[in-house]
């Protein structure tokens, strides 16, 4: 997979990683519509801006960092996304453990820039792949 598609998705994706990484459980649900659905890991789906936000906090609560490295992804032009990476976790004991991850994202919207900053787009669907058993295990 290459970086196709616009900045736009870069700047997208670089905030929407950014408010992931934050552990702010709010900041991350603002970015999906209000009925979009999460889907992480092998967990059920959150649908809704509420569920989507605690489902988050469950995470966020149970390790003390999380920095996502973006290294490719593709956009085109009906407003999919599809991102590869690397994510690091610092467990509640201090260790870090990194994963890959592979996910889909389908927004609202085409991304577009209007007067100079990025319009609003936001998550219909977002499935996060990652092997979450590291996370887990002592």
């Amino acid at each position: 997979m290459s970086n196709s598609g616009s900045n736009l998705a870069k700047l997208f994706l670089e905030k929407f990683y950014q408010a992931i990484d934050s552990r702010e459980p709010a900041r991350f649900s603002e970015f999906f519509a209000e009925d979009g659905e999460f889907i992480f890991g092998n967990y059920p789906a959150s649908r809704g801006r509420a569920e989507i936000e605690a489902a988050a906090q469950g995470v966020f609560t149970a390790v003390d960092d999380i920095r996502h490295e973006l290294k490719t992804y593709s956009a085109d032009p009906s407003g999919r996304l599809l991102m590869e990476g690397q994510v690091y976790y610092r467990k509640k004991n201090g260790v870090v453990i990194q994963v890959p991850f592979a996910c889909g994202m389908t927004l609202d919207s085409q991304l577009k820039e209007v007067n100079g900053s990025l319009a609003p787009a936001r998550v219909r669907h977002y499935q996060a792949y990652v092997d979450l058993a590291p996370l887990w295990s002592g």
